[in-house]
């Protein structure tokens, strides 16, 4: 019977009982994370013959500052030590057949213990030519083993009083992009809207019934947040284009977050300018054209600060 058993306070004691001569782990790892498909994380010692591969599910990581989470070692989260023969792939773990080379010359599994993880939130402000400013959440996640216990085959133990796995970074997944297509939609009397590539956020105007008429020529009025609204959404999934056209609210996707659109001076209104103006389809009198500027506004909360001085939305009606 060989065991061993190793306590990891700032540097790694390592004290052995053993029948016979036996190679002990370095655990000299390098202080970079790995990871695949944001479950699978690794670290590796200095010549990559050594790693420490640690599976979490991806709501392990909570979004929330100051959050500390402690989870139990499990069939889902899961702990492996491996000693290879020699340098593995940057890939190695990553794909989706296990490579057969090189071999491992041994391997320890986690049986007990804990991980712990500590969020921190960072933030990083992105500034564009338009002087929209979009604050990117992010998120640092400090990982730490308790009472961790692994055996090998041979059931050689390594024990850990506490292990520092290292940091992972995430970003929030739901943060604001403002990044809208040009395609303008419109539904009822009216909402018009547009949505960014993915369809997970969205800018909406609605209007009054007599907004929209088929005299040409230019009309302003106040968006007033009652008769007239300006908001925009996050969603957690993606919606179609009649998402807002239904008559029965759709229950889904979820809505992550709403902001009303806010005057970015109080002695400023908010004045939306519609533009009426004959159709460019085949035969122009069947169809209208309509340029809607939206000025002077902001949507604003704790993580988003964008300003516009002036929005546009273009559409026809046939």
């Amino acid at each position: 019977m060989k065991k061993i058993l190793i306590y990891t306070l700032i540097l790694l004691t390592f004290i052995t009982c053993s029948e016979g001569d036996i190679d002990i782990p370095t655990f000299d790892f390098e202080d970079t994370i790995t990871s695949c498909d944001d479950s699978v994380f690794y670290i590796t010692n200095d010549d990559e013959t050594e790693a420490l591969v640690l599976t979490l599910s991806d709501s392990d990581f909570e979004e929330v500052d100051g959050n500390t989470e402690t989870i139990s070692i499990s069939t889902s989260n899961t702990l492996v030590y491996r000693i290879f023969e020699s340098e593995i792939d940057s890939d190695y773990f990553c794909q989706d057949v296990p490579p057969t080379t090189p071999s491992v010359l041994k391997e320890y599994n986690a049986e007990s213990g804990y991980i712990t993880i500590t969020t921190t939130e960072t933030t990083d402000f992105d500034e564009d030519s338009d002087d929209i400013v979009v604050q990117t959440r992010t998120f640092e996640h400090e990982i730490t083993f308790q009472d961790l216990v692994l055996y090998d085959e041979d059931n050689t133990t390594l024990t850990f009083e506490t292990f520092d796995f290292g940091e992972i970074t995430t970003t929030y997944s739901n943060s604001s992009t403002f990044d809208f297509i040009d395609e303008t939609y419109y539904c009822g009397e009216y909402t018009i809207y547009q949505t960014t590539n993915y369809n997970y956020e969205a800018i909406v105007l609605t209007l009054t019934s007599n907004d929209i008429t088929t005299n040409v020529g230019e009309t302003t009025y106040i968006l007033d947040q009652e008769d007239r609204t300006l908001f925009y959404r996050v969603f957690d999934g993606s919606i179609d284009e009649n998402y807002f056209c239904s008559s029965i609210p759709a229950s889904s996707p979820s809505v992550e977050k709403e902001l009303f659109a806010k005057n970015i001076d109080e002695d400023t209104d908010i004045t939306i300018t519609i533009n009426t103006s004959l159709g460019t389809t085949a035969n122009a009198n069947e169809g209208y054209t309509y340029l809607i500027t939206v000025c002077n506004f902001m949507f604003v909360d704790d993580y988003e600060n964008v300003e516009y001085d002036s929005y546009e939305f273009s559409f026809e009606v046939e």
